[in-house]
């Protein structure tokens, strides 16, 4: 890639293999300080064009688009055991031969190895699913589901006059900060306090 060193250029290729693991990226790539290093590569506008270039490549080569991925999710989430096993009181739980498992289904299995029963007699297919939980965590995240929402705030402002002594000022301005902190938390409001020692409360409207 045109301006990118080759160690950059490797960082972008592991990065796009594990994202989860940028530190582990950096250290594939040879650099001296891997977890310093990711964060700020990351932070680097020709690094971030770098890595959404190559992921948009990516995508239009393999077909890997966003309607796919969250088909794969809810293949992994919506498939019933019973598309994969079968059991009964008298042969127990067995699995289902793969031409009768449905390629949607199939999703929904992570890894399959073969090994012997603890008797050591019979042969035994040995399944290992991929996670609900995981699965509905990542379309969630893809669609935006449950994500913070920006507000827009406009704040009055109220002031609090407080005369006498200094001790008595502090004690009343304690007891003021914890009204108004007991009440934001109920309301939403947001407070200061101003240099000449009365508090402002600014109301969110």
């Amino acid at each position: 890639m045109k301006g990118l060193t080759a160690k950059q250029e490797k960082f972008i290729d592991e990065y796009l293999k594990t994202p989860d693991d940028k530190s582990g990226s950096a250290k594939r790539a040879g650099f001296s300080h891997p977890e310093v290093t990711a964060n700020k590569l990351l932070r680097t506008d020709k690094i971030i064009k770098a890595i959404k270039e190559k992921q948009s490549r990516i995508s239009e080569a393999e077909g890997v688009t966003a309607d796919w991925l969250a088909k794969y999710y809810k293949a992994i989430i919506e498939t019933p055991i019973t598309n994969i096993c079968d059991w009964d009181k008298v042969s127990g739980l067995s699995t289902r031969p793969s031409s009768q498992i449905d390629q949607m289904s199939a999703f929904a299995i992570k890894e399959a190895s073969e090994g012997r029963s603890r008797e050591g007699e019979d042969r035994k297919v040995f399944l290992k699913m991929e996670s609900k939980l995981e699965a509905m965590s990542a379309l969630r995240s893809m669609l935006g589901i449950d994500a913070p929402k920006r507000q827009e705030v406009k704040a009055t402002t109220e002031t609090y006059n407080m005369t006498g002594t200094n001790e008595e000022i502090a004690n009343s301005l304690i007891g003021t900060l914890e009204s108004l902190i007991t009440k934001s938390d109920y309301t939403g409001e947001n407070f200061g306090v101003t240099s000449s020692g009365s508090t402002e409360n600014r109301k969110a409207n």
